[in-house]
């Protein structure tokens, strides 16, 4: 219950503190097409049959199902999804064995990503916060070996967006590598997990007369060339900041940890493998980092439970409450999102015409200033009793 009330306050003062943005009403940019398929008035019907936000069915069909005006309804879904996300990654931390310090300071990490909480208040229409939820569902039952529901997660989830599909191959290397049974018993139900949402994505296409919104080959093109391009890895590091905050700050410290996690747990590197390989399929990178970010803030924890043994734990409990705070920052959550130019500068550093460097050099001082201070704040000296430490999962 106190987990619960913390959550929902947690999400409640970001709603309230978050204007929704006043582009196309509320309804941003692809939000438009979602607000078509949930049957908003003020937008043409044609929208809701753009490929691929089409087959993105499940939010939408929710929102429609709700009482309020279409807006609200989006906005009401985001509330309850990023409540319950929260709490399913308490889980599954919880599951993963972390200490309550630990699980708190990794909630937190999570929260303080631009584009978990603070994007899902000001852009509702997008269907982002459920597409999260329903990761997290899928992580939480790979953990628990909920086979039947797992099931239906997946199934649900391809309903929701089709990169959820890929990540069918984390259950299947889970039930495959750690399942009981014969190797022929753990093959089937494997590819049974991996085949039920791709087929529900097949049905989905079949059954949608979808029009195409873009050009894949062009749009496979301009991604290609922006990698090759010196420019485009200032921007991609801007978005990572946007994506990830100060995460990576973290990961720079004690490596061994966490890669001692990863070595032990391959299906964690198959989940790693897909949601960085989506990273090369949009033009747009600071918002596909979602999907990498609970196990960066796993890997994260790892590394801040070793600290936690090199420092006191008055040190530790200061160090954690700066680092929070400055993450918090870089995720725009102690500051108003500002103009549009503004926002997508610090968020979506590809469509800002180099506006962006301002933004990137600020990140750029506010991680060194983290690096240092956990440098200062951790030092060597070993303590007998941790405030954060965890009894890794076996």
């Amino acid at each position: 219950m106190w987990a619960v009330a913390a959550a929902t306050v947690l999400v409640g003062l970001v709603c309230l503190t978050t204007p929704v943005t006043d582009r196309n009403h509320g309804f941003d940019a692809d939000g438009v097409v979602y607000g078509a398929m949930a049957g908003e008035p003020s937008l043409p019907s044609e929208y809701a049959r753009c490929a691929p936000y089409c087959h993105r069915v499940l939010t939408p069909f929710l929102a429609s199902l709700m009482p309020f005006d279409t807006l609200t309804n989006f906005r009401v879904l985001a509330f309850g999804s990023n409540v319950a996300s929260l709490l399913l990654l308490a889980s599954i931390l919880k599951a993963l064995r972390f200490a309550p310090p630990l699980r708190a300071f990794g909630v937190i990490l999570y929260a303080g990503s631009f584009w978990t909480l603070k994007f899902s208040c000001y852009s509702p229409a997008y269907i982002d916060y459920q597409t999260q939820l329903l990761l997290l569902a899928i992580v939480r039952l790979t953990l628990g070996g909920s086979y039947n529901l797992l099931l239906l997660a997946l199934v649900v989830a391809a309903l929701q967006k089709e990169t959820l599909v890929a990540f069918a191959a984390f259950p299947a290397a889970q039930i495959w590598l750690r399942g009981g049974g014969t190797a022929r018993q753990r093959a089937m139900r494997a590819a049974l997990v991996l085949l039920a949402p791709f087929l529900t994505l097949y049905a989905m296409r079949l059954a949608i007369d979808a029009v195409p919104s873009r050009n894949p080959a062009m749009l496979a093109k301009y991604i290609a060339h922006s990698f090759v391009t010196p420019r485009f890895w200032l921007v991609m590091l801007q978005a990572t900041f946007s994506g990830l905050g100060l995460v990576p700050v973290l990961l720079t410290f004690r490596s061994k940890s966490w890669l001692r996690f990863l070595s032990g747990h391959p299906e964690w590197c198959v989940y790693a493998a897909i949601s960085l390989t989506l990273l090369f399929g949009v033009a747009d990178k600071a918002r596909i980092f979602l999907y990498f970010l609970p196990l960066a803030v796993i890997l994260a924890l790892h590394g801040a439970a070793s600290l936690a043994g090199a420092a006191a734990p008055a040190r530790m409990a200061v160090w954690a409450g700066v680092f929070l705070l400055a993450h918090l920052y870089a995720g725009g959550y102690l500051s108003p999102p500002g103009s549009w130019s503004d926002y997508v500068a610090r968020r979506v550093p590809e469509r800002s015409e180099g506006r962006y460097v301002r933004y990137l050099v600020e990140n750029l001082c506010l991680a060194t200033g983290v690096f240092v201070w956990t440098l200062v704040s951790t030092g060597s000296r070993r303590s007998d009793r941790l405030l954060m430490s965890p009894t890794h999962h076996g």
